[in-house]
């Protein structure tokens, strides 16, 4: 969905950064990995339940660490959507800022 909404220009002035594209993807990937960690997690975790049960350390780490990803997943989901509402905005001003250049360029010549 964001490189929907990135604008030509944006994608433009995207390019002469460092990370470029990539780099703006970058937070999504990385919620995306932990997202799929809790899962997998998860499932192994209730999986080996009926072992976990007799040893209390264990129950211990089998519920808290997919709690803990899941968690860190879902702020990291939170952030994502506050990020892609903020590079929609960058996304539409570059375009305005644009079109205000080009408008005064050709209103000068």
């Amino acid at each position: 969905m964001l490189v929907a909404v990135i604008t030509p220009t944006f994608a433009k002035m995207l390019d002469k950064t460092p990370s470029g594209l990539a780099g703006i993807l970058r937070p999504y990937h990385w919620v995306m990995r932990i997202s799929a960690a809790s899962c997998g997690l998860g499932v192994i975790s209730a999986l080996a339940w009926p072992a976990m049960q007799a040893i209390g350390i264990l129950r211990f780490v089998g519920t808290s660490i997919p709690i803990a990803l899941l968690l860190w997943g879902l702020g990291g989901c939170l952030q994502i959507i506050n990020l892609t509402g903020k590079t929609i905005n960058q996304s539409r001003r570059i375009e305005q800022i644009d079109e205000r250049s080009r408008a005064l360029k050709t209103a000068q010549n």
